[in-house]
C-alpha cells in the first residue's frame, strides 16, 4: 500500500507545479521581458514579430510538455490499479483532461491571465502523448513489445 501511495504523490505534486505556472507571475506580461532578454542574447536583432511568435510557441510547447509528463506520471501510478486490462489508460486520460480543464478555469479567474478552453485540447494532447510514452516504456521495460504480450495488469512494483 505504501509503495502505491508513493506512485500517487508524484502526479499530485506535478499537478501543483502545473497549477502554479497558471498564476499571475507567469502571465505573458511578466515572462515577455525575460524571454526578450534571453532571445535577444541568443539571436541579436530579432524582429518584434518573430519574438512574439517564438514566445507564443514556447508557451504552448511548455503546456504540451507539462501535460506529457503529467500523463506519464498518471499512467505510472495507475497501471496496476485499474480493474480491467487497460482501464489505467482511460483513467490516466480522464485525470489529465480534468487537470487541463481545471488549469484553464484557474487562469480565467487570475488577473493578468486569460484561460482559453481550447488550450485544454493542447494539454490533453500532451497528456495523451505522455500516456503513450509510458505504454511504450512499460512494454519495452517488461520485454513484452517484441513478444506481442499484453501489458501486465498486476501491481506496478517494478515501476
Amino acid at each position: 500500500m505504501r509503495n502505491r501511495l508513493k506512485l500517487w504523490v508524484l502526479p499530485v505534486l506535478w499537478m501543483m507545479l502545473v497549477f502554479s505556472f497558471s498564476t499571475e507571475p507567469f502571465a505573458v506580461k511578466n515572462t515577455t521581458p525575460v524571454f526578450r532578454s534571453l532571445l535577444g542574447w541568443l539571436v541579436p536583432g530579432i524582429s518584434p514579430a518573430t519574438h512574439e511568435f517564438l514566445h507564443y510557441l514556447l508557451r504552448k510547447l511548455g503546456h504540451w510538455a507539462e501535460y506529457s509528463v503529467l500523463g506519464w506520471l498518471w499512467a505510472r501510478a495507475l497501471v496496476g490499479e485499474a480493474a480491467g486490462k487497460n482501464d489505467w489508460i482511460l483513467w490516466s486520460l480522464i485525470l489529465v483532461g480534468i487537470c487541463g480543464l481545471l488549469d484553464e478555469q484557474l487562469q480565467m479567474r487570475i488577473p493578468g491571465r486569460n484561460g482559453v478552453l481550447a488550450d485544454s485540447l493542447l494539454d490533453f494532447g500532451g497528456g495523451a502523448f505522455g500516456v503513450v510514452w509510458f505504454w511504450v516504456w512499460w512494454n519495452n521495460k517488461a520485454g513484452r513489445s517484441r513478444q506481442g504480450k499484453p501489458l501486465p495488469t498486476g501491481s506496478a512494483k517494478s515501476v
